[in-house]
């Protein structure tokens, strides 16, 4: 289905499986206000009697905040306006990478820049991606840069595995990762040694902390057992300075190794409750999706080239 307006086209089509509408919606904004508003209005009726995906991008001719303007009036009413159309549709935004601003350009003398082309997707696109990355290309035909969406994720391959703070007052870690840095030698671009560099370590840290807690269910199922034992005996008779210091080492050494099981509990009671959460957190899960999307490394500049994936 195809929707033209006079500042807008609205395509919409099935995905490729059949099962989800895709619509987009390009926009061309007009400058003056009054129009751009009744735009806007356009716009929200067509999502709200609409269904599927939603993408709406193009040239807004507005900015939503006084710092996405530099040497331009910023106009507070088509500020207000904008925002209230992108809180009534529900629309989300990536962050910008690669440039501050979209539109260039030289009055006089003056070079006045400001960030008036958008990508905006829906919250389902938003949440499903939440590591897309939207870019602002070199500009070379035009004063405006053109935008890529990309919605595959390439930040530099898996996603780190999981650390848990009580790694660090256990013994040996600090040791483990000294060492594993002090002998990585290897030859290559800067993201490809540093991608290796981390794979070598998490393999070192895997390692250890198998042998750790291999040799931690060990020393519990034996210090439990000494701790039984001294306890059937208290019941028969008193015991001497020497059991009894035996038995509290024991008991102090039992709630360590307890200490650290409860430490890392909690820390994935916490991951979990972060990814799954419950039927009534869809604003965290948003917030926490909106983290990711702001934390996320698409690629690198490496002398003055993007690189998006390791060489």
């Amino acid at each position: 289905m195809v929707l033209k307006g006079k500042n807008f086209l609205f395509v919409s089509g099935l995905l490729t499986d059949g099962m989800m509408r895709l619509n987009v919606i390009n926009v061309y904004a007009p400058q003056n206000n009054g129009e751009k508003k009744a735009l806007w209005d356009k716009i929200t009726l067509i999502i709200q009697r609409g269904q599927g995906w939603w993408i709406v991008l193009g040239d807004f001719n507005a900015v939503r905040d006084p710092s996405e303007r530099k040497k331009s009036f910023f106009d507070p009413v088509s500020a207000r306006d904008f925002n209230d159309f992108v809180d009534n549709t529900g629309l989300r935004e990536y962050d910008l990478k690669g440039l501050s601003f979209t539109y260039f350009a030289n009055r006089c003398g003056v070079c006045k820049l400001s960030r008036i082309d958008r990508v905006f997707v829906c919250d389902s696109i938003f949440n499903k991606w939440p590591s897309a990355c939207v870019r602002a290309l070199k500009r070379e035909h035009s004063d405006h840069a053109p935008l890529c969406l990309t919605l595959i994720d390439t930040n530099f391959g898996p996603k780190p595995f999981r650390w848990f703070d009580s790694w660090l007052d256990r013994p040996g870690c600090e040791d483990v990762v000294k060492n594993a840095l002090l002998e990585w030698q290897t030859n290559g671009s800067a993201d490809l040694k540093f991608t290796k560099k981390m794979g070598m370590l998490r393999a070192k840290l895997k390692m250890w902390i198998q042998d750790t807690r291999f040799k931690e269910n060990e020393d519990f199922n034996r210090l439990k057992k000494e701790q039984e034992d001294m306890e059937l005996l208290m019941e028969q008779k008193d015991l001497d300075e020497v059991d009894l210091w035996v038995w509290a080492e024991c008991k102090k050494s039992l709630e360590e190794i307890e200490l650290f099981r409860s430490r890392e509990m909690i820390q994935k009671s916490r991951v979990k409750w972060a990814a799954l959460g419950d039927e009534n957190t869809s604003l965290f899960h948003s917030i926490v999706n909106g983290r990711k999307a702001r934390n996320s490394i698409p690629g690198l500049d490496i002398n003055g080239e993007w690189v998006s994936k390791p060489l």
